[in-house]
Formats: C-alpha cells, sequence, structure tokens
C-alpha cells in the first residue's frame, strides 16, 4: 500500500512538473505587464488538457466575443461528479 502512495506521489509530481509556469509560458514574471485576454485563455486551455483534476466551464463571452471561462480545479472525484454538484448548488 505505501509504494502504491508513493508510486501514485511520484507520477502526479512529474505530471506537475512537465507543467509550465505562467511565467514561463508567458515569457515575463505576472504583474510586471498587462496579459492579453487571448494569452491568458490559452494558458488556461492548456492546463485544461494536461491536468485531469483541471476543467474549463464557458459561461459567455465578452462584448468583443471573447470567451468567458471559469476554471474548475478541484479532485478528480469532484471532476467527475461536476454536473450532479453545480445542479446541487443551484438548488
Amino acid at each position: 500500500m505505501r509504494s502504491l502512495f508513493i508510486v501514485l506521489i511520484l507520477t502526479s509530481s512529474s505530471l506537475y512538473a512537465q507543467l509550465e509556469s505562467p511565467a514561463s509560458f508567458l515569457g515575463y514574471e505576472l504583474g510586471e505587464r498587462f496579459t492579453r485576454h487571448h494569452k491568458v485563455v490559452e494558458y488556461f486551455r492548456n492546463l485544461a488538457e494536461a491536468l485531469p483534476n483541471v476543467k474549463l466551464n464557458e459561461y459567455g463571452e465578452t462584448y468583443e466575443h471573447r470567451p468567458l471561462f471559469a476554471a474548475i480545479i478541484s479532485s478528480q472525484e469532484n471532476i467527475n461528479n461536476w454536473e450532479s454538484i453545480r445542479k446541487n448548488n443551484l438548488r
């Protein structure tokens, strides 16, 4: 059991290690300059594709027709049950 836990930690940490930080992805530190909308969307899409516990939910668009997203970052169990959690929240 303990070895399985260690394997899971090593697997997940190597997956996270492969992700680019926002600074690496953008080419500058956050807060140093303005980040355009499409670069923020591109970064979060990149995260959602790479990580199973990140889900992007498009909920609308700006008046300039740019997509608006909510990034859901949670446990895999919650991501799998996202729709029922959302419906429970609406009640």
